[in-house]
């Protein structure tokens, strides 16, 4: 074998070990899809052992794609390095891709692009059940203090500004006499 048959190896067997990464980080990124799905409806019937479950499965599988994707980054450095870009930054699947032959660069691209969008998604979505997890938790601390408010015997306000239930005072009466 010549030295430009080994490189072109070497390529295909780093292009292929990075195409199945991605993939695995897809199917990951549509686990993680699902469980917004989950997580939403959970939030929407204020289910809290679903909640929580839910919340359990996405950082199993944020621990996977955090994984997979240091494997992604040392492939993708190490193809860098094979088509002669300097290490240094962030380098872009596009960027490889541009640079890979043909049908490599079409296999990576065909992966990389869902990919891609699914992350964009993710994004989105992540952000929408961020803010309205912030407005149900401001709604329940609002609730607190209303509860807190009327439990509070003596009803004066607290150094944050808001009536605050201090020691709790016990209140008793015989019944039996």
């Amino acid at each position: 074998m010549d030295d430009r048959a080994t490189i072109n190896e070497e390529l295909r067997t780093l292009t292929e070990r990075l195409v199945v990464t991605l993939a695995r980080l897809s199917e990951r990124n549509e686990r993680l899809e699902r469980l917004a799905d989950d997580y939403e409806h959970a939030l929407r019937t204020a289910d809290t052992p679903s909640l929580a479950a839910c919340v359990s499965s996405q950082n199993e599988a944020i621990q996977e794609i955090a994984t997979l994707d240091q494997e992604r980054d040392a492939l993708v450095r190490e193809l860098g390095l094979r088509l002669g870009i300097p290490p240094g930054g962030r380098l872009r699947i596009t960027e490889l891709a541009e640079r890979l032959p043909g049908e490599l660069r079409e296999r990576l691209l065909r992966v990389a692009t869902p990919l891609r969008e699914s992350l964009e998604r993710l994004g989105e979505r992540h952000e929408l059940l961020k803010q309205a997890t912030e407005q149900i938790a401001g709604h329940v601390e609002g609730l607190m203090r209303q509860v807190a408010s009327a439990s509070s015997h003596a009803g004066t306000y607290g150094r944050r500004g808001s009536v605050e239930s201090g020691t709790g005072v016990i209140t008793a009466l015989d019944v039996r006499s």
